[in-house]
């Protein structure tokens, strides 16, 4: 990301209140003879100075309309902003609450304008120092799901030989590395029937049949790729069910693709690019009644 500053002032405009002084993280406004004036030479793009100006005095043309603005194809997007309380918190509550992992999908297919808003609701996702670094791949059709589900066949058979071979777990464990055996000991009697129900039978228990996928990946970028993505990602999994879609979060197609630098290029990925998500999407023939509680762990207080 280009973050040489590009922040324009409107001094016919600007009335010196120096909201954009404080709230810049970059520090690239003072106040000189009563107007803001860009004094700095870094810009995260993050959009406060737009965010609190009260006159339309500050312009950023790196996030102009057409250069990068989030918009959405099946509804109007409102872009007026939502002050802290102004959102009912018992409806967030009562959509995260009901959001569910769906393991059983329709065939019917997604709307390509769907899957569009889904990337668009990941972009509105937070980013550490706003760098926004992810990529969002569409996998828009079920041939399209199929091809990743068998380069994940294909990388957990090979996973499977490695766990099922006594020699290569003593070397493992000689080198104080658990995963082999562990994964032997909690995955392998199911990935073994993964694998051969997919490979002889074409039933689907890495991706539920979805006729639709998303893969969220970036390139070893600003300051923490991967949390960014999972941001992404959370926001696509509620905005789906907000539209009427089941998710998934895969995590085997994850280890996957980042096992078998050949199943990204079958999907198109770049080779700098880490794919950090993937989820199944599509519409769920599961119904939910009601919602599911939560495993109770630690919630620690640091006072003092």
């Amino acid at each position: 990301m280009d973050r040489q500053i590009s922040t324009v002032i409107d001094a016919q405009k600007c009335i010196g209140c120096g909201r954009c002084v404080v709230t810049c993280p970059a520090q690239a406004f003072t106040l000189a003879a009563g107007k803001s004036v860009v004094s700095g030479q870094r810009c995260i793009l993050c959009g406060h100075c737009l965010a609190v100006c009260l006159t339309g005095a500050v312009s950023v043309p790196a996030m102009g309309p057409g250069a990068g603005a989030v918009s959405m194809r099946g509804f109007a997007l409102d872009r007026s902003s939502l002050a802290p309380g102004d959102f009912d918190a018992a409806h967030l509550a009562r959509l995260m609450g009901s959001r569910r992992s769906c393991r059983d999908f329709a065939p019917q297919p997604v709307d390509r304008r769907l899957l569009e808003d889904l990337a668009a609701f990941g972009r509105l996702a937070p980013s550490a120092s706003n760098y926004q670094p992810w990529a969002f791949t569409l996998l828009a059709t079920r041939p399209a799901v199929e091809r990743l589900v068998d380069e994940v066949a294909t990388a957990f058979a090979a996973v499977n030989r490695l766990a099922q071979n006594p020699a290569a777990r003593a070397v493992m464990a000689l080198l104080g590395r658990r995963q082999l055996a562990d994964y032997r000991r909690d995955y392998l009697e199911s990935m073994i029937l993964r694998v051969g129900l997919w490979r002889g039978r074409r039933v689907d228990r890495f991706f539920y049949g979805a006729p639709a996928a998303m893969i969220i990946s970036a390139a070893d970028e600003g300051g923490m790729p991967a949390a960014d993505c999972l941001l992404a990602g959370q926001n696509v999994m509620l905005a789906a069910h907000a539209l009427g879609l089941g998710s998934c979060f895969i995590g085997f197609a994850v280890s996957a693709l980042a096992r078998r630098p050949r199943a990204k290029a079958v999907l198109g990925l770049p080779a700098a690019e880490t794919a950090h998500v993937v989820l199944a999407l599509g519409y769920c023939r599961e119904r939910f009644i009601s919602q599911a509680g939560r495993l109770s762990r630690p919630v620690r207080w640091v006072e003092g």
